[in-house]
């Protein structure tokens, strides 16, 4: 990477921490199209839900957190 961008400062913890977000990111989209009601929208690139549905699944997870 030095090589190719000598000036770009670039740490492999850097490279690391984006990974391992990108990662969590996935993760919870999986997640949530394994929901029932939710789906994914290639045209939008998010995940979609009916408002009752995001709404149920919220008292859900506030629940779970409470």
């Amino acid at each position: 990477m030095d090589n190719d961008f000598p000036n770009a400062a670039i740490e492999k913890l850097h490279i690391e921490a984006k990974v391992k977000k990108w990662r969590r990111t996935c993760f919870v989209i999986v997640d949530l199209i394994d929901c029932p009601g939710f789906e994914w929208d290639a045209s939008q690139n998010m995940v979609v839900a009916e408002d009752d549905v995001w709404t149920a699944f919220l008292q859900v997870s506030l629940n779970k957190v409470l």
